[in-house]
């Protein structure tokens, strides 16, 4: 749930129209977020239904950097401060980096997990990450 929560987050960013972000990161940013916020709504009910605590995030001031494909606080920050082309390409490459993450951590559930629900979250991310990694990629390379 951290890790969709910090996908979420860095889509805000580039979606603040101070940051000046080019149509196509925003348009990705878009479609991110609007793709992890109910997966993150999912993953919270299965816990709160399970009786198990929703994770903490880094938002609280927990340090999630070593998770697979985390940000930390000072890349964020450094992130957050350029704008226009500067900012498209270092969210463009901290995406990747985080949907490389998400997609481990996918094939990880895939291979610990029988709960069909979980397995098809799981192949849904992985999916739907490479699909966004491959765009990325285009992307960067202009």
């Amino acid at each position: 749930i951290a890790h969709h929560e910090q996908a979420i987050e860095m889509a805000e960013i580039a979606l603040d129209p101070n940051i000046g972000a080019s149509p196509e990161v925003i348009d990705l940013a878009t479609r991110i977020k609007g793709a992890q916020d109910p997966e993150v709504e999912l993953m919270t009910g299965w816990l709160t239904a399970a009786g198990e605590p929703v994770a903490m995030d880094a938002s609280e001031g927990h340090d999630m950097s070593s998770m697979d494909g985390m940000m930390t606080a000072e890349q964020m920050d450094a992130m957050s401060a350029l704008t226009g082309t500067e900012f498209d390409q270092m969210w463009l490459e901290m995406m990747i980096a985080h949907h490389e993450g998400a997609i481990s951590q996918s094939e990880t559930v895939k291979a610990n997990v029988s709960n069909a629900d979980v397995l098809a979250l799981a192949d849904q991310i992985i999916t739907a990450q490479q699909g966004e990694i491959t765009e990325m990629q285009a992307l960067l390379q202009g």
